[in-house]
């Protein structure tokens, strides 16, 4: 256990009498639960010890608490920022087939060929070639004729 010291009240603003929570005291009343948004949000306890784990927790502003009987242990552990710097890519996993065919991209083909309500298709169509919808709805004339005049289907090949 490290060096206790002198026990100090803490005020709600997470300060001792102006000064920050320093790490090894024995802390009454509030015990510092985790930061959010640079505000300190507190647990009531009765007694509660502050401590550091290691020297590492310094830099990492991790937190320890415990209470004096040892009923209770908090814990916090900020998620330490990684540099983009120091940051790999994600491995791809590419499986050895022995087709020609791109099987890999199957999903994204089902995708493109799944059938499709027509208003999506106009709305696709619409935002690619930046038109109104009436450009891809179809023409009601056009669907009363070829529905009114019945030879149109029957002279389209005579010969099947």
């Amino acid at each position: 256990m490290p060096d206790h010291g002198k026990q100090q009240k803490v005020s709600r603003t997470g300060t001792k009498k102006g000064r920050d929570m320093s790490v090894g005291k024995i802390v009454r009343s509030m015990v510092v639960k985790q930061q959010f948004l640079g505000r300190w949000n507190f647990r009531m306890l009765s007694t509660s010890t502050e401590f550091n784990s290691s020297k590492k927790n310094l830099e990492t502003n991790e937190k320890v608490v415990v209470t004096d009987d040892g009923s209770v242990i908090a814990c916090w552990h900020p998620e330490v920022p990684v540099p983009y710097e120091l940051t790999k890519p994600m491995p791809v996993e590419v499986t050895p087939t022995d087709s020609v065919l791109k099987v890999q991209a199957l999903r994204p083909t089902r995708e493109l060929f799944r059938p499709k309500h027509q208003q999506m298709v106009v709305n696709e169509l619409m935002q690619l070639t930046h038109t109104s919808k009436y450009t891809w709805l179809p023409k009601q004339r056009r669907l009363r004729y070829k529905e009114a005049n019945p030879l149109n289907e029957k002279r389209d090949r005579e010969y099947l």
